[in-house]
């Protein structure tokens, strides 16, 4: 209905990586939200006022290859 969702507070957040490739591979190595911000996305599942938050800081490995 108009007018029923709660306003939402904006919000940024810093991610930061470093790929390395050889040959036909690549290993990348980042980080997502950086300084841990609390934070939900305004269209999250939940009762309004008491969302979920979005995953905090969080280390990521990726490794790619072509065969």
């Amino acid at each position: 209905a108009k007018g029923s969702e709660n306003a939402t507070a904006g919000f940024a957040t810093a991610d930061v990586g470093v790929t390395y490739q050889w040959a036909r591979q690549s290993l990348r190595v980042g980080v997502k939200n950086l300084a841990d911000k609390a934070y939900f996305e305004h269209l999250t599942e939940g009762v309004s006022g008491r969302e979920n938050l979005a995953p905090g800081r969080s280390l990521v490995l990726a490794w790619t290859g072509k065969f």
